[in-house]
């Protein structure tokens, strides 16, 4: 105990490699002139804003190729629905013109106030039922939600 047997020099014999590693950890304390670490921080920091730049860019991507795709999807909506509202105001067109040759042909077969009962019955049982204030509200609902608005005061077709 407490002899030096003068071993312990010969344990611990680093390499050049080992020293300069654990100088190379240690040489920005050491250093004065903190321009390198200034230059390796603005380094971090330049690499990290590309890589955010990147990922927004690709968002950005992916958000316009979403919107294109609810565009189109708008728009083939709103031409469906063109489509039917056309297809209706045949409709209505149609039976204009069938009202107004049934009402000829009851006015030279009946006295007319006979065929105005007549023709009255015959159009409320041909007529669709009236809309209830709840679906109406609905149907209105559904057009703010989509900004489609059908202009009830259109003369289109008459």
């Amino acid at each position: 105990m407490g002899q030096d047997t003068g071993l312990a020099a010969s344990y611990n014999k680093p390499t050049v490699e080992m020293v300069l590693m654990e100088y190379l950890k240690a040489v920005d304390n050491l250093t004065i002139d903190k321009t390198r670490t200034d230059q390796q921080q603005q380094e971090k920091k330049m690499a990290s804003f590309a890589k955010n730049q990147q990922a927004l860019a690709a968002e950005m991507q992916a958000k316009d190729q979403e919107i294109q795709g609810l565009r189109k999807q708008t728009q083939i909506l709103n031409e469906q629905l063109a489509a039917v509202i056309e297809q209706q105001q045949q409709h209505a067109n149609s039976f204009d013109r069938k009202f107004e040759e049934l009402l000829k042909i009851v006015n030279t077969r009946f006295h007319q106030d006979d065929a105005t009962g007549f023709i009255s019955g015959e159009v409320s049982r041909m007529m669709p039922r009236k809309l209830t204030t709840k679906e109406l509200q609905k149907i209105e609902e559904y057009r703010n939600l989509t900004g489609v608005f059908i202009d009830s005061t259109d003369s289109k077709g008459s």
